[in-house]
């Protein structure tokens, strides 16, 4: 049975999960006024910060903790200038701190010893090490189940959960340390209406491709989960009779050493999300200056226009370096195993399941895989909320045209975290194929939600489609055409279910 999925993952992955091409702790802050660039304030290194105006010399307001830290973008002349020390803490890259002796106030800061110094580092600094153990257990991750019937696919297991009235959607998730392969099988209700997961609730179904062949293990921060399944209840607004108060009960094929964790929404749900920002290109354009840079901002302003529309906003924007081996590796993505790799390497923000509940964020050069460019590739639809350091994880996309066309890289990254909150393509480039029927029957040639038109002649082209202005068409807008996506109603719905919205 499964094999048959090999042509749809290849679809899939060309223009589902993958995308598609037409070729600190801070919100979203202003692009900086031209004007303004040459004044600068008197802020010595270490201090804190809302801007890098506020910074002396060439050193920028680095954004990655919750107060700001002024410091030079990069180690060298102007952090010996600045009588700083460059050191690397953490597991992430060298960068310059101040010493704890040269500064006037210690508010805000901690000392640490590094190398043989006495460091100020930011108390609130984001990328503290946080284990795997730590991370599951506020995900509240339990590998405990019961064995199943012997079922049609193999031996299952089965495991209970409790939803209250409370609670207007949950997300389930399961997962695998090791290579092995485990499917979803149905969803017994608290009314005791059992739900066929790979047939009638299909349009998660795009992990089961990657099922088959080989697999990243032990890879990547944690090493300890080498592929998730999420699900989303309801995965659009016409199936909320699936949210009941009472006792779940999931049954998945597989051996015992799965494990599953369940985030609720409640009927309050919130509207910000949260992001983490990796740079790659650490050379040229690392965390410290992206915190700062116009373009960038002006990318996030962008986008947080764009979720405006859905009700939603952008939160907390952090920003983190790729550990220097692996960011020039990854500068350009040639491999779609890289892709695992690269996004296996973030790491959970913070202990707090606000912290965890943040979307990882992979920013690279370029995407040259499958014998062509892509703009960007999410870890899932939806996406795993929380569970950060696995190959499944958050997303990578180029920002090759970041300073040319902005709006179209803020389209990318609004586009793929939209996959990763659980939106699908309003219309995959299937319809009218060769692919259509096997498409239509175990993943959708379509998304599932009601009020989103539908492309039926999308193989001739996307200049007469109905939906090629909406945020999830599945090729990005022309140069000429970039005027703020549509979000519909119902994709607003999905945005607010997710537990990443908060």
């Amino acid at each position: 049975m499964y094999k048959k999925y090999i042509a749809v993952l290849i679809a899939c992955c060309v223009c589902g999960v993958l995308g598609c091409s037409d070729e600190n702790n801070s919100s979203v802050p202003e692009p900086l006024e031209e004007n303004a660039k040459q004044m600068r304030g008197d802020k010595v290194l270490g201090a804190p910060c809302e801007s890098t105006l506020e910074c002396q010399g060439k050193m920028l307001c680095d954004g990655s903790s919750e107060q700001g830290y002024c410091r030079p973008a990069r180690c060298g002349e102007e952090c010996e200038a600045q009588d700083g020390v460059c050191v690397g803490i953490e597991g992430h890259p060298a960068q310059c701190w101040a010493r704890c002796e040269q500064m006037g106030s210690t508010e805000g800061l901690k000392c640490v010893d590094s190398e043989g110094e006495s460091i100020a580092i930011p108390e609130g600094r984001h990328g503290e090490v946080v284990t795997f153990d730590e991370m599951s257990s506020v995900l509240d991750l339990v590998c405990e189940s019961t064995a199943g019937p012997v079922s049609e696919y193999g031996p299952t297991r089965r495991f209970k959960f409790e939803i209250t009235a409370q609670d207007r959607a949950f997300m389930v998730v399961n997962t695998i340390p090791g290579a092995g392969s485990f499917y979803p099988l149905t969803m017994t209700l608290p009314d005791e209406q059992v739900i066929d997961l790979l047939g009638d609730y299909r349009h998660h179904n795009a992990r089961l491709g990657d099922m088959e062949g080989e697999r990243l293990v032990n890879q990547g921060t944690y090493g300890n989960i080498s592929i998730d399944w999420s699900i989303m209840f309801p995965y659009s607004p016409q199936r909320q009779e699936v949210v009941q108060a009472g006792t779940y009960a999931l049954e998945v094929q597989g051996e015992d050493d799965l494990c599953l964790y369940v985030l609720k929404e409640q009927q309050d749900a919130g509207v910000e999300l949260d992001i983490n920002i990796y740079f790659t290109d650490t050379y040229e354009f690392n965390a410290v200056e992206g915190s700062a840079d116009e373009d960038l901002q002006e990318v996030l302003t962008y986008v947080d226009e764009i979720y405006q529309k859905a009700g939603i906003s952008l939160g907390k924007v952090r920003y983190f370096d790729v550990p220097e081996e692996e960011a020039i590796q990854y500068l350009v993505i040639r491999d779609v195993e890289d892709i695992g790799k690269l996004a296996s390497l973030g790491r959970s923000p913070g202990r707090s399941l606000d912290d965890v509940l943040s979307v990882d964020v992979f920013l690279v050069k370029g995407l040259v895989v499958q014998q062509g460019m892509l703009l960007g590739v999410s870890g899932g639809i939806p996406g795993a909320p929380g569970l950060h350091g696995n190959p499944a994880n958050g997303l990578v996309f180029s920002v090759s045209s970041l300073g040319a066309d902005n709006k179209l890289v803020a389209h990318i990254m609004a586009h793929e975290i939209g996959h990763y909150l659980g939106l699908r393509h309003t219309t995959e480039f299937v319809l009218g194929g060769p692919l259509e029927e096997t498409f239509e029957e175990y993943l959708g040639a379509s998304d599932p939600l009601e009020d989103t038109p539908v492309c039926e002649a999308i193989m001739m082209g996307p200049d007469n489609c109905p939906d090629v202005d909406n945020l999830m068409f599945p090729a990005a807008p022309y140069s000429g055409n970039r005027s703020v996506a549509d979000i519909s109603e119902d994709q607003a719905t999905v945005f607010i279910n997710s537990p990443l919205t908060k």
